[in-house]
C-alpha cells in the first residue's frame, strides 16, 4: 500500500490534516481553459510545481512513496445562489492513487457534508485561520460523495496522484 500512517498502521478511508498557508501560491495560476461543469461548477487544470506537493506531504501523518512525479490538479469554482436545494456531487471514484483536496475559501452561508467510503467525515475541513488550509486526502480510488448547502462561494483545489 502506498499509504500509511507514520507508526506503519495502514489508513482505512481518509485523513484531515492542516497545512501552511503560503505553501499554496496566493495568486494561482490561470488554468488554459475553464470547464463550465454545470451551472454551479467551474474546473480548470492548473499546473503547479512538484514541490508543491511535496509540502503538502510533508503536513499529513501519512507515509506517502511517490514512485512517480505525476499529478493533475484541478481548481474548482463553486458559486450557488438557491438556498432552498442542496447541491450534490455524485458518488464516483477518481481512479487514481490518491486524492488530496485543498479547501481554500467559501461563503460563510455555505456548509457541506462529505462522505469517503460511506463514512461521513467528522472533521472540519474549513479552516478560518488565516495561516493555514485544511486538507482531506483518500487512497485506494476509494468513492466518495457530498452536498453543499446554502447560498455563496466555494473553492477548492483537488490534486490527483498517480
Amino acid at each position: 500500500m502506498d499509504l500509511e500512517h507514520k507508526n506503519g498502521t495502514d489508513v482505512t478511508s481518509y485523513i484531515v490534516f492542516p497545512i501552511d498557508r503560503n505553501i499554496i501560491p496566493h495568486f494561482l495560476p490561470r488554468p488554459k481553459e475553464w470547464e463550465k461543469y454545470d451551472d454551479n461548477c467551474d474546473r480548470g487544470d492548473i499546473k503547479l510545481n512538484d514541490n508543491v506537493l511535496n509540502r503538502i506531504l510533508s503536513f499529513s501523518k501519512i507515509k506517502i512513496e511517490r514512485r512517480s512525479k505525476d499529478f493533475n490538479i484541478h481548481h474548482i469554482k463553486y458559486n450557488f445562489d438557491d438556498n432552498d436545494n442542496p447541491y450534490t456531487i455524485d458518488e464516483h471514484q477518481d481512479w487514481c492513487k490518491f486524492t488530496i483536496i485543498v479547501y481554500l475559501n467559501k461563503s460563510k452561508e455555505v456548509r457541506d457534508e462529505f462522505w469517503v467510503e460511506g463514512t461521513r467525515v467528522k472533521e472540519d475541513v474549513w479552516d478560518r485561520s488565516e495561516s493555514t488550509y485544511k486538507c482531506l486526502a483518500f487512497w485506494g480510488n476509494a468513492s466518495h460523495y457530498g452536498k453543499i448547502y446554502g447560498k455563496g462561494k466555494r473553492e477548492i483545489l483537488c490534486f490527483f496522484f498517480d
